[in-house]
Order: C-alpha cells, then structure tokens, then sequence
C-alpha cells in the first residue's frame, strides 16, 4: 500500500498513511450526498475512530516488542503494518482484541458524556416533556451516532474472517491446540466462508462488502503463503527438510510445481522415512534418485517489514 498512499502525521513514534482509495472515496461521498460537507465531515470522523481502533493494535504490539511502521488509512478501513509477529497464541489473542476494546472505550466515554449533556443542560418538564438549546440536543445526537458507529464497527471486526481481528482472536485460540500451520489453515477457510457470504450481503445491500470481502480472501491467502514459507524455512534449518521443501525453497513456485508433479508433500512422501533427502545432482544417487548425505540445504534468509523471503539457499556442511 506504500507505493499508492503518503504521509499526513506522525503520532507516538507511528506514521499515519493516506491511500489514493481514500481519496477517491471521499470524492465520490462529495459528488453522490446531498449533504456534501456533512458526508465527507461524518466519513472523516469515523476514519479518524479507525486510525485510533489501528494504534490500539500498534500499541499493544510495543508492549511486545513488535514495532510498527505505519498506519494506512483506505477505501475499506485501516491497516497497521507490523515489522514482526506475536510470538505466542495469548499475544496474538491480545494484539487482536485491542483494536475492538479501542472502539468500546471510545463508545463508554462518549455514552457517559452523552449523559452528563443530559443533566446539565437539559430541562425535564412534567409530562416527559424535555426543553434547552437546539446545540446540546444536536451534540446528543451526534454521541448517539458516535456510540453505534464504535459498536458497529467493534462487532464487525470480531467476525471470524482472517484476517480481520475475529480471525486473529480464531487463529490464536486455535494455535493454543493445534500448530500455527493447521490453526492458519483453518482461520484462512473460516475467513473465506465469511467473504462469501459478505460478497453475496454485499450484493444486496453495500458493495462496500464486496471490496472488504476481496481483501479477506486475497490476505488470507497471502498469509497463508507466508506462514508456510517461514515453517518451511524452519524445518530447513532444523535438518528436517523434505524433498518438496528443498524444491520450493531452490526454485520457488517452480519448484513446488516440480514436486506436486513427482507427488512429493510437505511431510516427506515419496522418500524412506528417517533419511535427509537432497534432491539436487550432487554425490552418490539413491536407488529412488535422491542423495543421500550427511547435509541438508541451508537458506540464506532476509527478514523485511515482517516478511521473510529467501534469499539463496546453500549446502550446509
């Protein structure tokens, strides 16, 4: 989102992004609302609640030592990107609820400023009649609009769709039994039921849905990719390697190609248990065409922003 957005603050140590999307939203708010400064002034008080809703999780990622490079404000919400990940279910868990507990704080505050309006300068007359000035009921009615908008969007961030916040809070309850791989696996099918069923509402009654449920499916996918990468890269390391993880860590989406083609998976299948397979032309061929050696490939890894991406492999003594 870099390359299409830019910079417009810099708050606790965090730069605050706008994308062209954003942009391009407000301008279409601006043509199509009777209403026109009011739309875009109500647009840009709900984003402002969704940067806050964002520096709940970049704060609580500090707390763990995860920093954050940025908030990107666009289209469809706001999206904090993290140069790390949570280290344990409970702190994924964690990270996931404080963009949510941000909104019911903010939905707290206001309902208790709304009341105290009530108190000071509104008269109650007999007959459950109510009198003051057209300003306070005004701002009354804007705590009232401020309050469903944090609930709303609280409520729609926990919905199960990895990897919004409810699919994070899934996929850390689930790692608290299964491994991080199978616990993505089942967020990201999760998430993807949720898409569906979001494209199809959003047909109906906000295509907006529709953009929110191609960015769950896509992320989902990309996240899944990305967790694979880095258990592949563990298992490398730790001499564990199977044939279709050399292969794809030689040769990438080559490479798996090449192993789904000679029905090799990930845990091994296609070679004898117990043996390092190398399945590259180097030293004395096996029976079954693998090598068998005493090394296993050893990657050369660059971390960026959170992601890791291979840099070359070589063999390892």
């Amino acid at each position: 989102m870099e390359n299409w957005s830019f910079k417009i603050a810099r708050l606790w140590g965090i730069d605050i992004r706008v994308h062209i999307t954003f942009l391009a939203l407000l301008a279409w708010i601006w043509y199509s609302s009777r209403f026109q400064w009011l739309s875009v002034l109500i647009t840009c008080v709900v984003f402002l609640t969704v940067i806050l809703h964002e520096y709940g999780h970049a704060l609580t990622a500090r707390r763990f030592g995860i920093p954050t490079r940025d908030i990107t404000v666009w289209m469809c919400g706001g999206v904090a990107t993290l140069q790390g990940s949570a280290k344990t279910p409970k702190q994924e868990i964690l990270m996931a609820l404080a963009g949510p507990a941000v909104n019911l704080v903010l939905a707290g505050i206001t309902f208790a400023a709304s009341l105290l309006l009530g108190l000071l300068f509104v008269n109650h007359l007999p007959g459950g009649q109510v009198s003051g000035s057209i300003y306070v009921f005004y701002l009354m009615a804007f705590c009232k609009w401020f309050i469903i908008s944090n609930l709303i969007l609280m409520s729609f961030n926990l919905i199960p769709a990895f990897p919004m916040d409810g699919g994070r809070v899934l996929r850390g309850c689930l790692n608290l039994k299964y491994d991080v791989l199978k616990a993505t696996s089942i967020a990201v099918k999760t998430g993807r039921v949720c898409a569906v069923i979001m494209a199809l509402a959003g047909i109906y009654y906000d295509s907006m849905l529709i953009f929110i449920a191609f960015f769950v499916w896509m992320s989902g996918a990309r996240e899944q990719k990305m967790i694979e990468e880095i258990e592949r890269m563990r298992r490398i390391e730790r001499g564990e390697a199977t044939p279709a993880d050399l292969l794809q860590a030689q040769f990438g989406n080559v490479g798996a190609l090449l192993a789904n083609m000679l029905q090799l998976d990930g845990n091994g299948a296609g070679h004898d248990a117990g043996e390092k397979p190398f399945p590259f032309p180097k030293g004395d061929m096996s029976d079954d065409g693998f090598i068998e050696a005493e090394f296993v490939a050893k990657p050369s890894v660059k971390e960026d922003d959170g992601e890791i991406r291979i840099v070359s492999v070589k063999d390892a003594e």
